[in-house]
């Protein structure tokens, strides 16, 4: 029945199969390494700021949704399909998560924005009000998107994933939503590194959540693009404009696919937190080492090392 089509529902099984088989090893590694930030903010008492906690509530996120890929991988090697209805219900968590974990990367940006604008403030701040209000964003905006999704489902068949739990405008909604929030961290970003610039930050969090964000913005643009492009022409071919099918050749399976691939994207972001926080942090290393019974090693600074060198 799909041999109409230059890309059939096979190709859309088997790219499937190996999407799954690409992300799934890397969601594993972004799961330990998330659950070890987790833990590290959990035992230590000098992760107690309210940027660390926005990054063990972002870094619990992604390790909620990393549980989705295996339950991908499973539907794809046993030929499993699902309705968007019934997706959406069984991304139903996972999806909530990544929500969250979208809206927590500006709110982190935001943060530093006000620590570096307004250090004053910031210091004197009511802590917990001010946290409540932030995390209020992401909380909106998981509501607005379930209940968007929840009228827009319909019975087409998928292999279930994150965003295939999504359809019609509430997946138009997800992927467009992401570009703003992009461009937002951008912005805050690049005015943060300006405001910053001649001071020296090898020890500070904000050198390595810069790069984090740099890499979300990579990962993320790619994801959004492709999620907001498949939502766009699935909702257009049901709506039979078919001239588009007509001059690419592709059906909505090679929209899945694209979309589905585009997952591994997302699993090198949720990996990278952890990787960048050790390695440029020295807090985040120091407080990891900590966890498990690894002394840090001493530093040499550069001033000594030049007199060591007779200059």
């Amino acid at each position: 029945m799909f041999s109409a089509s230059v890309f059939t529902h096979d190709d859309y099984i088997l790219i499937n199969k190996i999407s799954g088989l690409v992300m799934c090893p890397i969601f594993a590694f972004s799961a330990i390494g998330n659950s070890i930030v987790i833990v590290a903010t959990i035992t230590s008492k000098k992760l107690r700021s309210t940027c660390c906690l926005f990054i063990a509530i972002q870094a619990t996120c992604e390790l909620i949704y990393a549980a989705s890929p295996f339950a991908f991988l499973y539907f794809t090697f046993t030929n499993k399909t699902h309705t968007h209805r019934q997706c959406y219900w069984i991304q139903f968590i996972p999806l909530g998560a990544a929500n969250m974990a979208i809206i927590m990367m500006p709110l982190i940006a935001v943060d530093r924005f006000l620590s570096s604008k307004a250090p004053l403030w910031y210091h004197k701040k009511n802590s917990k009000l001010y946290t409540w209000i932030l995390l209020c964003c992401p909380v909106f905006f998981e509501v607005v998107i379930k209940t968007i999704g929840f009228l827009c489902i319909d019975e087409e068949e998928v292999v279930c994933i994150v965003p295939t739990g999504l359809t019609g405008i509430a997946g138009q909604l997800w992927g467009f939503s992401q570009i703003p929030v992009a461009v937002i961290v951008l912005i805050l970003y690049v005015s943060i590194k300006l405001r910053t610039q001649e001071e020296p930050y090898p020890a500070h969090i904000n050198s390595s959540l810069q790069i984090i964000m740099a890499a979300y913005l990579c990962g993320y643009a790619t994801a959004a693009v492709v999620n907001f492009t498949g939502a766009a022409l699935n909702d257009m071919y049901k709506r039979d404009v078919r001239f588009i099918m007509t001059m690419t050749g592709f059906s909505p399976y090679a929209m899945n696919t694209g979309m589905t691939v585009s997952g591994i994207f997302a699993a090198i972001n949720t990996a990278s937190p952890f990787v960048i926080l050790y390695f440029k942090s020295s807090l985040y290393r120091t407080e990891i080492n900590a966890l498990f019974g690894l002394k840090p090693k001493p530093l040499v600074s550069s001033i000594e090392h030049n007199k060591s060198n007779g200059n």
